[in-house]
């Protein structure tokens, strides 16, 4: 690696005071020196921002910046990215979720990588899940993505935009951006609860290639409730519509075009969804998760196939 840019990582929060300082932690360790830390807090209701205030006032040594960015009022997943990122001024982008972990080595290899080939605007590489046992030690699975999705990075821009319409099998969490496509062409903030999937449509679409470093990068946490995921709902309501929009004004016409039994699986599972929200009033009961495995099973959906 023949220069040492500023690379910005992005800590995106939100009641995330169980898990963050783990998060911390491990951007403290990188074995990379020239690091910016923006945390970007969307309103949390716990004690997220002043245990990041408190972490950062013991590590300001170790980075060219530290700063806690904050919100009166809760705006959304994209919205939050767009704000840490609005502040930093490194020449790369690595953003994480509060609750995930960079590998100590992470940001050094995107670097190196990047580093024989000038043509990279995003990078990926990959993920592995973890869950936190009762003792507190971490328990590794499943990495991401499988072998068998790796050629989706030997396609060009245009290849990609076309199967991203299909699939979506791009390990988010390990992204590493060039700050000024990210300035250029920021999340959409009309997608509140997903601020990944549409942006890579928009970028193939603009003709920018999604590159993969075949390395692990990140550790993303796996078993918290999350966005798309509840032991209370079948469904998160807000996360379904908001996927459903990005569907209708992004992938439908075209996914008709190209895959239609796969349009045929879409749109039956909105109409799954739908029976769900309004009959079974999303409650997850035993019952209703027998109901819905009927329901799902008539409705002869190809789950495997379906992409949020």
């Amino acid at each position: 690696m023949k220069t040492c840019p500023l690379v910005s990582v992005v800590v995106a929060t939100y009641n995330s005071e169980k898990t963050v300082i783990q998060t911390l932690d491990s951007i403290m360790r990188q074995s990379y020196s020239n690091i910016e830390l923006i945390i970007t807090d969307d309103c949390s209701k716990d004690k997220t921002v002043s245990l990041c205030n408190e972490w950062i006032e013991r590590s300001l040594n170790r980075f060219t910046k530290a700063v806690v960015v904050t919100s009166d009022f809760n705006t959304g997943v994209p919205s939050n990215f767009n704000r840490g990122i609005s502040v930093s001024s490194g020449e790369w982008i690595k953003t994480i979720a509060g609750d995930d972990i960079i590998e100590d080595q992470a940001i050094e290899k995107y670097l190196d990588y990047i580093s024989h080939n000038s043509a990279i605007k995003v990078l990926f590489a990959r993920s592995q899940t973890f869950m936190e046992g009762s003792d507190g030690k971490k328990i590794f699975s499943e990495i991401f993505p499988h072998n068998d999705q790796l050629d989706f990075y030997n396609k060009n821009a245009e290849e990609q935009s076309l199967y991203l319409i299909q699939y979506n099998n791009v390990p988010a969490t390990t992204s590493f951006i060039k700050r000024d496509l990210l300035l250029s062409y920021p999340f959409d903030e009309d997608y509140k609860y997903m601020e990944d999937y549409p942006y890579w449509v928009k970028i193939t679409r603009l003709g920018y290639k999604l590159y993969f470093l075949d390395d692990i990068a990140v550790y993303y946490r796996k078993g918290a409730e999350s966005l798309t995921s509840s032991r209370k709902r079948l469904y998160n309501t807000r996360f379904m519509e908001c996927s459903r929009l990005f569907y209708m004004k992004e992938r439908r016409e075209l996914l008709y075009k190209v895959n239609y039994p796969l349009f045929v699986d879409r749109e039956r599972y909105y109409y799954v969804y739908d029976f769900a929200r309004l009959f079974l009033k999303n409650k997850n009961t035993w019952l209703n998760v027998f109901i819905l495995k009927i329901v799902k099973y008539m409705a002869k959906i190809n789950i495997k196939n379906i992409q949020l």
